[in-house]
């Protein structure tokens, strides 16, 4: 509106200088909110990851990204965790396999497999692989019960 109310060419020229810096200064917050977005998108990508199952060890690497230097969690850790906070079953025959309410729920899955005993024998076993789903549940389950307090998590930017 200063534009069209100026009086004179020179104020108009004034009036589209300043509607110009106004859009750039626009443009740059935009611009700059971008850049701080940008790894929060990344982050939530690699916990969109919907087809694949993840062991534990993987899962623990994808965790540390989110999590500073000096503190980490290893899959030997997340395995204990999820023990502690009976996620995963701790008895002889059954170690490490999710309770049947995650697996129901779509956070685990088990995958079969086989090796020998030793003894000319085959063992069927199962390994535990986190989906996409349980993964952001996993993360969640972190912070709420305070593995991963919000002082350790980066700042993305």
């Amino acid at each position: 509106m200063s534009i069209i109310k100026a009086n004179s060419q020179e104020g108009r020229m004034v009036a589209v200088g300043e509607l110009v810096e106004y859009k750039n200064q626009q443009i740059a917050e935009k611009d700059e909110l971008l850049q701080i977005q940008a790894p929060k998108v990344a982050m939530a990508d690699r916990f969109a990851i919907t087809d694949s199952l993840l062991g534990v060890r993987k899962v623990a690497k994808i965790f540390n990204e989110r999590i500073k230097n000096n503190k980490t969690i290893g899959e030997k850790k997340l395995f204990e965790i999820l023990r502690i906070e009976n996620i995963l079953q701790d008895s002889d025959g059954e170690w490490n396999i999710p309770y049947q309410r995650y697996i129901d729920a779509g956070y685990f899955e088990l995958k079969p497999g086989t090796h020998s005993n030793g003894f000319g024998g085959i063992i069927t076993d199962f390994t535990t692989k986190v989906t996409g789903k349980g993964l952001e549940w996993l993360w969640k389950q972190l912070l709420k019960k305070d593995y991963v307090s919000s002082d350790d998590v980066k700042l993305l930017r």
